[in-house]
């Protein structure tokens, strides 16, 4: 992927809008941290911004909002809280990227919440399956189904929540996978497109 790819893919979806401080603070962080190896750049870039993404839905969220919404602002603190906290850009240097390189990565890389993390490896586990075995649209969409179809009845009590955030989740752990896999840019948007409108995420807001 490009650098700062995600941010852009995110973007012209139509589901975010990176505000001006938002982006300058995350190509502030490319540079300060950028390396002679274009896979590490391209890796710490994009998680950053797909976890700045995902804290902005969290912080609607919490504010009583739907999870799916087009063109959810991005801000200044969701990208500083993403660098901060994020597990794949907490170390400096970063070591996910230079393990994932080599295919070593595991499910909480896909996942920012350790609650989704653990939820994901527990399923793949019982299914027999490895995480480095979701690399189409198809396995996504079966792994977000049974990531919170099981849990549906638990959470019937919040709808306000729930509503949405299991698509926007399994958008995000996709998102993150493509990074992983440095897959070239054309095809990421294309793929990203193509779940979210699988995913019922793309031409209707979840109200």
């Amino acid at each position: 992927m490009d650098i700062l790819g995600a941010r852009d893919i995110l973007s012209r979806s139509g589901l975010f809008d990176f505000e001006e401080a938002a982006s300058r603070v995350l190509e502030r962080y490319f540079k300060v941290f950028s390396s002679d190896d274009e896979h590490e750049n391209q890796f710490r870039s994009n998680m950053a911004s797909i976890g700045a993404a995902e804290f902005a839905v969290l912080r609607s969220v919490l504010n009583g909002e739907s999870a799916v919404k087009f063109q959810r602002p991005v801000l200044e603190l969701d990208v500083s809280l993403a660098i901060l906290t994020a597990d794949t850009l907490r170390t400096r240097p970063c070591r996910t990227a230079a393990a994932t390189r080599r295919g070593r990565f595991s499910t909480s890389d896909l996942f920012m919440l350790s609650g989704d993390a653990s939820k994901a490896w527990y399923i793949l586990n019982e299914q027999d399956n490895n995480v480095a075995g979701l690399d189409s649209r198809l396995s996504f969409l079966e792994l977000g189904a049974n990531l919170f179809d099981i849990g549906r009845g638990e959470l019937s009590w919040l709808p306000e929540i729930a509503l949405g955030f299991d698509k926007i989740t399994t958008l995000f752990a996709f998102m993150r996978m493509n990074v992983i896999r440095n897959r070239p840019q054309p095809q990421v948007q294309e793929d990203v497109l193509a779940l979210s409108s699988d995913l019922g995420i793309l031409g209707t807001e979840l109200a």
